[in-house]
């Protein structure tokens, strides 16, 4: 199975709904072209969401270990009003 995980913190989500403007985001470095989506998962504890991606150019996982979580998932995200940003997606924070 060739699986990873993006996890993407809530509180992202969040602010894109609360804050009242238009936000377009471009992705620059990001997943596989071929990667697939397979599930989202909520951990109420971590307040993160785990999208699930499967792709030839992840590596393989044995039976019994743990998906790899992807961490260098850059994009750019600009708001209408003119102010672009590059940012890592935000990771989960304590």
């Amino acid at each position: 199975m060739k699986r990873a995980i993006l996890e993407m913190n809530g509180s992202f989500l969040n602010f894109m709904f609360i804050q009242n403007e238009d936000y377009h985001v471009k992705v620059e470095h990001g997943l596989p072209s071929d990667a697939k989506f397979c599930a989202c998962h909520y951990d109420h504890m971590r307040h993160v969401f785990q999208l699930i991606y499967e792709s030839e150019e992840f590596d393989d996982i044995l039976e019994g270990w743990p998906m790899p979580v992807l961490g260098d998932i850059v994009g750019t995200y600009v708001a209408c009003r003119g102010i672009e940003e590059k940012v890592l997606i935000p990771p989960y924070e304590e």
